[in-house]
């Protein structure tokens, strides 16, 4: 993936802590390895304005991330990645197909301000997504009283569907499923 892909095109700082850099990239086009799945994503809507509304696209892949405890001072990640685009976004679509994908993985609704174990939900702001329209996902298990961070999901920021040349509303949704497996 290029790095603007990675993160101008989506809205996102840099860290500098996060995308392994390729030391001699063919072209810009691959200067860094993925760290989310979405652009991918994105730029297959792009590529598919001719087919007909909804479209419903998902990945199951690997992104990769540095680790400096990491032998190879990086990791990969498997993650599960959801594009709906309509000619309204499809939060509530994404929303409850979140909650789909956790039944099947076996791991309940749990309140975002108890103990319970299970995943919630909680507001953010992430900038790939529009204001107010976007949720962090957590999964809280026996471990991890507090619950961690496992993802995200919202309405895709007009700002990244110009990037990605995207005729339509977006919602997405991406999570790690490496705690799943």
């Amino acid at each position: 993936c290029s790095h603007d892909d990675n993160f101008a095109n989506l809205r996102r700082e840099d860290p500098g802590t996060e995308a392994v850099v390729l030391a001699n990239p063919q072209t810009a086009e691959f200067q860094v390895v993925r760290t989310s799945l979405l652009p991918g994503l994105l730029k297959t809507l792009c590529h598919s304005k001719n087919v007909p509304l909804p479209l419903k696209l998902f990945e199951v892949s690997d992104v990769a991330l540095k680790d400096e405890a990491a032998e190879r001072r990086a990791r990969n990640e498997r993650r599960v990645a959801v594009v709906y685009s309509s000619k309204v976004a499809g939060f509530e679509i994404i929303h409850g197909l979140l909650h789909r994908l956790m039944q099947m993985l076996h791991t309940n609704l749990a309140s975002a301000t108890g103990s319970d174990e299970g995943y919630y939900i909680r507001e953010s702001e992430n900038p790939t997504y529009f204001p107010g329209r976007s949720a962090d996902v957590f999964r809280r298990t026996s471990e991890s009283s507090e619950g961690t961070l496992i993802g995200t999901f919202g309405t895709v920021h007009p700002e990244v569907l110009e990037k990605f040349d995207a005729a339509f509303p977006v919602a997405a949704l991406e999570f790690n499923l490496e705690p799943f497996l």
